[in-house]
């Protein structure tokens, strides 16, 4: 049981990778699928069939089918004629050197302000590279490379117009807000839990909600990176804002986290003890707000989230361990700084495109 439960977590951890993981599945799965029908010829052929293969499937980077569509034939179209460049010049060192020198600033340039995050240039690049050092034994006549592009570029149609095809940016972004705002809240319920309470069980819920931070980090960074692709558009300034204040609620929740595992909680006083729990359920039906919407639209009229005031109670709280205090002070200030940047996602008036 502890193995599935291990097996199951750690499949939660990799789901920000999927995007990435379904296109290096589908590479591989390519290169199999060609290996295996190229079986009988020689070992050249086989490695540039593979090799077509996993540059035609990870250069197409669109959503739309027909730009997928466009984007495949262009680069094939690159992708044989680099070849051929390369295989032509390829006995005479002289025309090699000035053949991977033009390629090379032609690549650099196009990497530099027209395909910035595209691995196309540098696949480009490496394919003509290959070309001159390929050896003649293999490939004695004009058209045996020839077959293996065609059996490379025929098997990767189907998984690039079909198979796995590439998230749109934009809604990958939404549902991955969305996942946070719920992990969000399952965060603070695992601090609601009576189990928080325990002494003997306190260590098992900290590091539950070590990994809900480490999790909430992972969803973040892939946010990050996805805006960094998005090509500017009139909602990406709500984008980035939105990505903040998330960035700050997950701060804000680590630090909540860590106030309340110093806190031994059978030495507080019942007023405060509830006033933490009432604080927390504002925090979490705002979460659960936030990640029930499919199209998450926040409403300027929604109402003010009302919490407790925990500063009187922690002046006028009896303990005997004076250095619980400060972890207070620090739970107090942990839940007014995420009501305000809940607020302002809820009266921001930020729609997503």
């Amino acid at each position: 049981m502890n193995i599935i439960l291990n097996l199951r977590h750690y499949l939660l951890d990799l789901s920000p990778g999927i995007p990435a993981f379904k296109q290096a599945s589908k590479t591989i799965l390519g290169i199999l699928i060609t290996l295996f029908l190229l079986r009988n010829e020689t070992l050249g052929l086989q490695l540039l069939a593979a090799i077509c293969t996993g540059m035609s499937i990870q250069t197409v980077s669109a959503t739309p089918f027909l730009l997928r569509l466009y984007q495949m034939i262009i680069y094939d179209l690159l992708f044989i004629s680099v070849f051929y460049l390369g295989y032509f010049v390829k006995n005479s060192e002289l025309l090699t050197i000035v053949f991977l020198t033009g390629l090379g600033f032609t690549v650099n340039y196009c990497k530099s302000y027209v395909l910035e995050r595209s691995p196309a240039p540098f696949m480009i690049w490496l394919l003509g590279f290959i070309a001159t050092l390929l050896p003649t034994q293999d490939f004695s006549n004009f058209t045996t490379p020839l077959l293996s592009f065609l059996y490379g570029f025929g098997v990767s149609i189907p998984f690039i117009l079909f198979l796995f095809p590439p998230p749109d940016p934009l809604t990958l972004f939404q549902n991955n807000k969305k996942k946070l705002f719920l992990l969000l809240g399952q965060g603070i319920s695992e601090l609601m839990s009576p189990n928080f309470e325990k002494q003997n069980m306190k260590k098992d819920v900290y590091r539950i909600c070590q990994r809900l931070e480490k999790r909430m980090y992972s969803l973040l960074s892939l946010n990050q990176r996805l805006l960094d692709s998005i090509q500017l558009n009139r909602n990406k300034p709500h984008q980035l804002k939105v990505l903040q204040i998330s960035y700050a609620l997950v701060n804000v929740y680590a630090m909540l986290v860590h106030s309340l595992n110093r806190i031994n909680t059978v030495h507080l006083s019942p007023d405060m003890n509830e006033a933490v729990h009432a604080n927390s359920i504002q925090i979490l039906n705002a979460l659960s707000y936030l990640s029930s919407k499919r199209n998450i639209a926040f409403k300027s009229t929604m109402d003010s989230m009302t919490l407790i005031n925990m500063m009187p109670m922690i002046v006028h709280q009896k303990m005997d361990q004076t250095e619980m205090i400060s972890p207070l002070i620090q739970v107090s200030h942990c839940f007014e700084l995420m009501k305000s940047q809940i607020e302002q996602l809820l009266r921001g008036g930020f729609v997503d495109a």
